[in-house]
């Protein structure tokens, strides 16, 4: 199946599927942290990011690498604090151990690279402590999560994954960042909407 993904139709498919990924993510998290969005919307997207990792996990070995580094470096960071990130942890490592398990493929077996693991969850746990120091002290250069993708980009130079893989994961960069932009957007005009109330309420 791996094979599949670097073909072009397996290329837009993982791209695609890391941009859903990386908005869905971000769109649950700010509907629990600055409590804005649909939560019921958050439950979907929480099944529709789950069954999409756990699906790419089992049947693309780079997937599995880049996925389960992200869910294990958010698990260590304590950011797995909801119960739609909790849903979204159970697919990803339900879904590949069923098919692991559960001989529904003929001769399927699970590839895993173990350096580019450990490499990834310690950029994204490094990336998590970093993001904390810009948010607490207003500085957003240090909110870009740059640690990630700079090892995903050297893990691709040095040949472990296909160049596909920094496009998607930078895809799945941008969508997180274009939906905690828009999340502050909807605030901002939730606020103004407040205050021009109030405004007419004291008139």
């Amino acid at each position: 199946m791996t094979d599949f993904f670097i073909q072009p139709l397996g290329q837009v498919l993982i791209v695609l599927g890391y941009i859903i990924i990386g908005g869905g993510l971000k769109y649950i998290d700010q509907v629990y942290d600055v409590h804005v969005f649909s939560k019921r919307l958050a439950y979907v997207f929480s099944v529709v990011c789950g069954l999409l990792m756990g699906f790419l996990i089992a049947f693309d070995e780079a997937s599995a690498v880049i996925l389960l580094s992200i869910i294990v470096g958010e698990g260590i960071a304590r950011k797995i604090d909801n119960i739609s990130f909790s849903v979204v942890m159970f697919l990803s490592l339900v879904i590949p151990l069923l098919f692991y398990v559960v001989p529904v493929i003929e001769d399927y077996d699970v590839h895993f690279s173990l350096l580019p693991f450990f490499l990834l969850v310690i950029s994204g746990i490094l990336d998590e402590f970093i993001d904390d120091i810009g948010d607490r002290r207003k500085i957003r250069a240090l909110t870009i999560r740059p640690l990630m993708k700079v090892m995903v980009l050297a893990l691709t130079f040095f040949g472990f994954f296909h160049f596909i893989y920094f496009i998607a994961f930078i895809g799945f960069d941008l969508a997180y960042i274009a939906v905690n932009w828009y999340s502050y957007q909807v605030i901002g005009a939730m606020n103004h909407i407040t205050v021009k109330s109030e405004d007419i309420v004291i008139e």
